[in-house]
């Protein structure tokens, strides 16, 4: 029996936090809780967030817990929304039920750092303090199939086992598909800020063809297990190295868990020959602003488009 949970290591718990001093995340780590079961006959390990949030209506939120769990190999850590978020709070888990398995503890890419992602589906705000119970965590024994050959070794963290998330060239025939997804990930802007003519939820269908048969440009569909995702299309600025972001989005349900930051790597990772990158967000949408940041953007100009509402541009160089 080797069960246990752990702090992951300062280093990796401060990836979580690329825009915050050191001093404070330090301040963060120090206080981490370790999970504990709070009856004698409890179930789960509580887990609790180790900062304050504060979480919109229809609004999703990944907590970073600091902690990774050991386990044997035939076991996995089932994550659950606690009784008291869930039925009280309208709070869920984004992926449902979440699965922690055996080998994810110590991989190189996160060191096993379990990574709560939950959403609010109720109609009131919800303002969540350091040290609340938010879900938790029950050991699990899982069995195989008497032809289960599976011998790949895990190399990586949050959707590491999902190879087959991959990118392939956008087509014509994916553009009302596409356009679909586009939509539902930006819908909600208009209800924020009102309607703009910026918003890509309002893009036409013949804008979506256009930009997918861009002769100067490159338009990515994003593929989870055979079916698309979400999209990325940059195109090109004053020459061949110089490059602007124009579309990138992930459907809702897929958000804030990984597959976001894992295709856009990739994407990244396939325009080598691009020296200068420019980008465009939201500024009030801190999140798509500190994605960008994440990997090396900085903002460079602003602009408001009516009130309530800027823009911010970004330059990764």
């Amino acid at each position: 029996m080797k069960r246990k949970f752990e702090k992951i290591s300062y280093e990796s718990f401060k990836k979580a936090f690329p825009n915050i001093s050191d001093e404070i995340v330090r301040r963060i780590y120090n206080e981490i809780k370790i999970p504990v079961r709070k009856t004698k006959f409890s179930a789960g390990y509580d887990f609790s967030t180790p900062i304050d949030f504060v979480l919109e209506p229809n609004d999703s939120y990944i907590i970073p817990t600091g902690i990774k769990a050991y386990m044997n190999e035939d076991e996995y850590l089932g994550m659950y929304i606690r009784s008291s978020f869930g039925i009280k709070k309208d709070i869920i888990l984004k992926n449902g039920v979440g699965i922690i398995d055996s080998d994810y503890v110590d991989n190189e890419s996160n060191e096993g750092h379990i990574m709560v992602a939950i959403r609010n589906i109720g109609d009131t705000t919800l303002v969540v303090k350091a040290g609340e119970c938010v879900s938790q965590g029950i050991f699990q024994k899982y069995y195989t199939t008497v032809d289960d050959e599976s011998n790949d070794v895990r190399t990586g963290g949050i959707g590491s086992t999902t190879s087959v998330l991959k990118l392939e060239k956008a087509l014509i025939e994916d553009a009302s598909q596409m356009l679909e997804i586009q939509k539902e990930s930006f819908k909600g802007y208009n209800k924020k800020y009102g309607k703009f003519s910026s918003n890509p939820a309002s893009m036409s269908l013949d804008r979506m063809k256009f930009n997918i048969n861009y002769r100067l440009g490159d338009y990515q569909k994003i593929i989870l297990k055979d079916k698309i995702i979400g999209g990325i299309f940059s195109f090109i600025l004053e020459n061949e190295s110089t490059w602007h972001i124009a579309q990138f989005y992930i459907h809702p349900d897929y958000e804030h868990l990984g597959y976001g930051t894992q295709a856009f790597q990739m994407y990244l990772d396939n325009h080598k020959f691009v020296k200068v990158w420019y980008a465009d967000t939201i500024k009030q949408e801190v999140k798509n602003v500190e994605f960008y940041q994440k990997f090396g953007f900085k903002i460079i100009d602003e602009e408001e488009e009516n009130e309530g509402l800027s823009f911010v541009t970004l330059i990764k160089k």
